[in-house]
């Protein structure tokens, strides 16, 4: 990078010369201008390393060769709005008695900034540190400036010359670090470590020659080039070099750098390093970097990172494969061959013997025979094998990769058959290599050739052998596809939800394989991350007939939009989402682990129901060992209907489950989502049953449940819904100091809880009281003492919890109100209850209470009150808004403050009070009819009257040529304030015999869950029996009568709720046909149906003509077949419905015709 090289319009040079200016005077004397630089986007290591199939991430550090003193503050200023531009200050590794670093291993833990666009402030508070910049975009170069130049020896080879350097290892001397920067590593040495030997001669120039000549070659085993398109293409990621002061064996690879510590002499012999040092450590570390995890199963840890410390180790000048039989200058021993021999003799031994049992018996001396077995491939059929191997498993869209050991294993088989266009079966099967029978359906469906040599030989073959290459096969027939990208591209993006759907196809033309013809064809495209909704790699991916494919990439971004992402150790790792088009689940996955460190937990469980939780359609469950694309894989596609319910579970979800809305992030605050699958996609389940409220207006005093708000309410989930009074239940008794308002007027809460799920509803309702059957006796100054009578508990209470005086302004000790309760009982003792204008209203109250005053029907309650008729004293605002007048009674729906008298008499009913304001007014009427069974007089009517509470008795009249029928139940009782009727009911003499209904079935629809659609529900089948009815006519003469029915009324409850709307229909009746004189059935199909007032209309069913009918028959209501009833009921979805029992009458007749 060039130093002080100003690349700007005027207007801003100017700006930043000023900003120069202040940041050189106020900061760093030493610095003349700004040390500015341009920082190249070179991607997210982490993603690049799943993208490459690599093993370890690599760097995307920019160093500046500055380091940063502990406390030191430094300056950055960027130009740009950065996508990701982060600070980095710290270093790799484990030091210790470092100058200028803290003890210890702090890596950058407290060394990170995100920077954003201007300037940005930074020190370390925990150690010193090298200062460097990462720029995770793909696509946007940006440009810093910093207020702090290079302070430490630095050499960028091709730019810096060796002199230069050297010269800076003495102007810097008393720094820790020197570095060293090229195209493919970074090189943070120590200087303490090192600094004799790069004084020498040109050695940093070789030794960073060296690093790179390791790495391109390291990337060519990997099937990368830094030049290369598709999946040759490597991520402009570096190879970081670290040298702390310890760390494990001579060096060791973890993400992000290569150690290579000073706890031995290796760091040492690699900085002395030329151009084609062979060092089989080194190569063995850097190759984890790039070890390929989808052909590195259980035990191949440190086997299959060989296959490229082999690569490099093989073309490197003058060094070959440590399994040659012929002698290099490097390899002066066939040491690496001894444990292949072992293996095989082992084999021919024992016919059971295969890895499993050489890993068992040699465990830490099996890697190298397991490593014949994957670089006899290169050998046979050249060195390419690997890249080309390499390149094919990238090229392989992720849903398709392997997951776990088994499916590796057979993978390889494959991969490896596809790259010898040959079938490896006797090649594998010879290694004790098991092949499946499913992977030989495979080979089989791929017609490749057969393998014509004995290639497992040259592992072991003779320096004659390798010569001539008695074992190889030289003929190249691999081919690739390839094919031209529009270059007038767009950039893409897609919604998460149609991501079944994404194709890059269109974008491609001239498809071909090279070198060798063979037709290609578009397979299909991917992203290299479905879960990151970063600007990524959109990926597309050929083939040609020999199986081989390519893959390319253009810049696209998925956005989400109702999308739940999961999340696990190393990040997100699936995401779900639904494509309301094809009405499917849209569930895709990564290559990472969900959580590797505890394999063995359930981590996300998803359940798929039909509506309402019904039934369980679908359940998929992952554990911590699993990988997102895999557990993704068994939810994607999952065809969905209207109204299925999707249950999402995630263990800790609120660190691991991030949540979309409409494309907006939303918090996640529990374990457990519900989504329910609509016209317009998935939503969010309220799991919350939506409540129909009854209205929330009841009588002072009334003692409340639940049921008291609740019509009905549809539950959106399964389990059974229990509600219940939440903090604030109804507040039934006045509080001391409460006004009138804020105790007429409520909020309720209510809760819904569900027996699967807990908690599902927290309401709000608002509850009004009003006065009813009340009576209010203001004090001074406020509404003072209610009365009222409790229907449902049949007595007199009192409310009033104020300790003021009824009348203060009066001191006398006459009583201001007289109560008194006469019963209708006369064995009961009245009560009276005095009340002097001293007395406090909260006296007053609980002088009435005490007395448990019960009340029946007849009882009179009497008030006197001697200011009756005269406003109230005082009386505050708020009771002014519901009474003015010292007495005040509401009764019979009425507000009455005005009275002709000072006593007024108050009547218990069935109804409630009843007003008199005399006594003569208290008179109650019974009427006393005689009537035949069609309701016709027979006699005239007798009308009695008395005091009501006073009783009353009737007796039959004896009528010609009629009998009584039965008595009715009320032939004597009290007279009440509503009239009375007593009715006697005859029948008509009749001639021996008779005619009769002998039975009638029960009718009972079960129990129904309310619903907002249309319901027809058929009758419950009788136990042992079936539904009928059943006439005996005895007579001698049969016949001339006929049979009909009404519904009395419509369905209700005890509480009068209708069941509006509801239709009662009969079909299919019949009787035994095989009897003579059979009685002719008008109707066997109707409904019943009601007048404009609501009563039954009578249906005729049968008709019995004159010498019909005799004996006793049977009239069925069912299916003869099956005998299920054909008894229904039709309940429109709008009919509003209660949580309680529904019944009606049906009245059957049966009526003389002559």
């Amino acid at each position: 990078m060039k130093i002080g090289k100003f690349k700007f319009f005027l207007p801003i040079l100017l700006l930043l010369l000023l900003a120069s200016i202040v940041l050189t005077q106020t900061c760093y004397a030493d610095s003349d201008y700004l040390n500015q630089m341009e920082l190249i986007p070179r991607g997210d290591p982490k993603i690049d390393q799943l993208k490459e199939q690599r093993g370890n991430a690599h760097s995307s550090y920019e160093p500046t060769g500055i380091f940063l003193q502990k406390d030191e503050e430094i300056v950055v200023t960027v130009d740009e709005v950065p996508e990701k531009l982060e600070l980095r200050v710290g270093q790799w590794g484990n030091y210790s008695g470092v100058i200028g670093i803290t003890d210890g291993k702090h890596d950058f833990a407290s060394g990170k900034l995100l920077l954003k666009q201007g300037e940005n402030r930074f020190s370390n508070t925990l150690t010193g540190g090298m200062v460097y910049f990462v720029n995770y975009s793909t696509t946007q170069t940006v440009h810093v400036s910093l207020s702090k130049n290079k302070n430490v020896p630095y050499f960028v080879q091709g730019e810096t010359s060796v002199e230069e350097f050297k010269a800076s290892l003495e102007t810097f001397s008393t720094v820790p670090f020197m570095e060293f920067v090229n195209t493919d590593g970074i090189a943070t040495i120590r200087m303490d470590r090192a600094k004799d030997i790069f004084q020498e001669g040109n050695q940093v120039d070789r030794f960073m020659s060296y690093v790179s000549r390791s790495v391109i070659l390291e990337n060519s085993a990997a099937g990368l080039d830094f030049n290369g398109i598709g999946i040759a293409k490597k991520a402009k990621q570096r190879v970081h070099v670290a040298n702390p002061t310890n760390g494990a064996g001579k060096f060791y690879c973890t993400d992000y750098y290569l150690g290579m510590h000073s706890a031995t002499t290796g760091d040492r012999e690699v900085f002395k390093s030329g151009d084609s040092m062979t060092n089989w450590g080194l190569f063995h570390e850097i190759g984890h970097s790039y070890q390929n995890p989808f052909y590195t199963w259980e035990n191949m840890g440190e086997v299959t990172v060989n296959i490229y410390a082999d690569y490099v180790q093989s073309h490197l000048e003058g060094n070959n494969s440590p399994y040659d039989a012929i002698m290099s200058p490097n390899n002066k021993n066939n040491a690496y061959r001894h444990p292949v021999a072992r293996y095989f003799n082992a084999m021919k031994n024992d016919p059971s013997w295969n890895m499993a049992e050489e890993i068992k018996a040699n465990p830490g001396n099996y890697h190298f025979a397991a490593l014949g077995m994957y670089v006899t491939l290169s050998r046979t059929f050249g060195y390419d094998f690997f890249p080309e191997l390499n390149k094919l498993y990238r090229a392989t869209p992720t849903a398709e990769l392997p997951t776990n050991n088994d499916e590796k294993k057979q993978f390889f088989i494959i991969m490896a058959s596809k790259i010898a266009n040959r079938d490896l079966t006797p090649y594998f099967d010879f290694w004790r290599f098991t092949v499946s029978a499913e992977t030989k359906k495979s080979l089989d469906a791929l017609h490749l050739p057969q393998l014509e040599k004995e290639i497992w030989k040259d592992i072991l073959a003779t320096e004659q052998e390798e010569k001539e290459g008695i074992y190889r096969i030289l003929d190249k027939t691999y081919t690739t596809p390839y094919a031209d990208l529009d270059p007038s591209i767009p950039f893409i993006t897609i919604p998460f939800e149609e991501m079944n759907d994404f194709s890059l196809e269109k974008f491609f033309s001239n498809l071909r394989s090279e070198p060798i013809a063979s037709p290609v064809r578009y397979i299909g495209s991917d992203f290299t991350d479905p879960t990151n909704f970063n600007i990524q790699e959109g990926r597309a991916y050929f083939e040609n007939d020999r199986l081989i494919k390519n893959r390319y990439s253009v810049n696209a971004q998925i956005f989400p939009t109702n999308t739940y992402v999961m999340s696990g150790q190393n990040g997100a790792y699936a995401a779900l989402d639904y494509d309301k088009r094809t009405h499917e689940l849209v569930a895709l996955g990564n290559s990472k682990q969900i959580l590797q460190n505890i394999p063995t937990n359930i981590y996300p469980k998803v359940t798929i129901y039909s509506a309402k939780m019904k039934e369980q359609k679908f359940y998929a469950e992952g554990y911590g060992r699993d990988v997102g694309s895999a557990f993704a894989k068994k939810l994607n596609k999952f065809k969905l209907e209207e109204n299925d319910i999707i249950e999402i579970y995630h263990r800790e979800s609120t660190k691991r489950v991030t949540r979309y809305i409409d494309g907006k992030k939303v918090s996640t605050t529990k374990d457990t989502y519900y989504y329910i699958i609509t016209a317009d996609g998935w939503k969010e389940l309220d799991t919350t049953p939506s409540v129909q409220w009854k209205p929330t207006t009841h009588p002072i005093g009334k003692t409340l449940t639940v049921e008291d708000f609740i019509e009905s309410y549809d539950n959106p989930i399964s389990g059974d819904i229990t509600f219940s009074f939440g903090p604030t239940a109804p507040q039934t008794v006045i509080k001391q100091g409460q006004t009138l308002s804020n105790y007429l007027n409520q909020s309720v809460s209510i809760k819904a809880a569900n027996s699967l799920f807990g908690n599902v509803g927290d309401y709000s309702v608002p509850l009004t009281y009003y006065f009813e059957d009340t009576i209010v006796l203001p004090r001074h100054g406020g509404y003072g003492t209610l009365l009222t009578y409790d229907k449902d508990q049949k007595k007199l209470v009192a409310q009033g919890a104020d300790p003021y005086t009824m009348n203060g302004s009066n001191p006398s000790t006459i009583p201001l109100v007289t109560m008194k309760v006469t019963y209708r009982n006369k064995d009961k003792v009245p009560t009276q209850i005095e009340v002097k204008n001293s007395t406090k209203a909260s006296d007053f109250t609980a002088m009435v209470n005490k007395q448990a005053i019960g009340l029946d029907v007849g009882d009179v309650l009497e008030i006197k009150h001697t200011r009756v008729n005269e406003l109230a004293i005082s009386l505050d605002t708020d009771s002014k808004n519901y009474i003015t007048q010292a007495l005040t009674a509401f009764v019979e729906g009425n507000k009455y403050d005005t009275f002709s008298g000072p006593i007024q008499y108050f009547l218990v009913t069935n109804k409630g009070l009843k007003l008199y304001q005399n006594l003569e007014e208290m008179v109650g009427k019974v009427t006393v009819n005689y009537v035949d069974e069609q309701s016709h007089p027979l006699a005239e009517a007798d009308l009695l009257s008395k005091k009501i509470g006073e009783p009353y008795s009737t007796t039959p009249k004896e009528i010609t040529g009629y009998t009584l029928k039965e008595l009715p139940v009320n032939t004597t009782g009290f007279f009440e304030a509503e009239e009375q009727t007593v009715t006697y009911v005859y029948v008509k003499n009749d001639e021996p015999g008779a005619v009769s209904i002998d039975h009638v079935s029960d009718i009972d629809f079960g129990t129904q869950t309310p619903s907002n659609d249309n319901t027809m529900i058929t009758a419950e089948k009788q136990v042992n029996s079936v539904h009928y009815v059943q006439i005996t006519d005895s007579r001698k003469e049969a016949g001339n009568w006929t049979l009909d029915v009404k519904q009395e009324e419509q369905f209700k409850t005890i509480g009068n709720h209708l069941l509006n709307g509801a239709i009662f229909s009969i079909s299919n009746i019949y009787t035994d046909t095989n009897k003579e004189n059979t009685p002719s059935i008008t109707n066997h199909q109707f409904e019943l149906t009601f007048d404009k007032n609501g009563q039954g209309l009578p249906i005729n069913i049968v008709t019995a003509r004159a010498g019909e009918g005799a004996g006793t028959w049977r009239f069925y209501f069912n299916e003869p077949t099956t005998n299920e009833p054909s008894l229904q009921l039709f309940i429109p979805g709008t009919t509003t419905k209660t949580i309680d029992s529904y019944s009606t009458k049906l009245v059957w007749t049966l009526s003389m015709t002559h």
